[in-house]
């Protein structure tokens, strides 16, 4: 197998983990943005109570959060 193979199959590999790693740092911010307006709604809410736990309030604050 000639040698410019295995520098193509090398560059494709360090590309894809770059990729991948962009990938993941971006999905870690989405999810740790949404984790923290979750925190707050919920400290702002009642939805500990036993009152809130059926409002659907998590619900609606999932379908707000939600990118449209």
């Amino acid at each position: 197998m000639p040698l410019w193979i295995f520098r193509e199959i090398r560059l494709f590999e360090n590309n894809s983990r770059i990729v991948m790693t962009a990938l993941m740092a971006r999905e870690h911010a989405a999810l740790t943005s949404f984790l923290l307006g979750l925190a707050t709604y919920l400290d702002e809410t009642h939805l500990l109570t036993l009152e809130g736990r059926d409002s659907g309030a998590i619900g609606r604050f999932g379908a707000q959060a939600a990118p449209h």
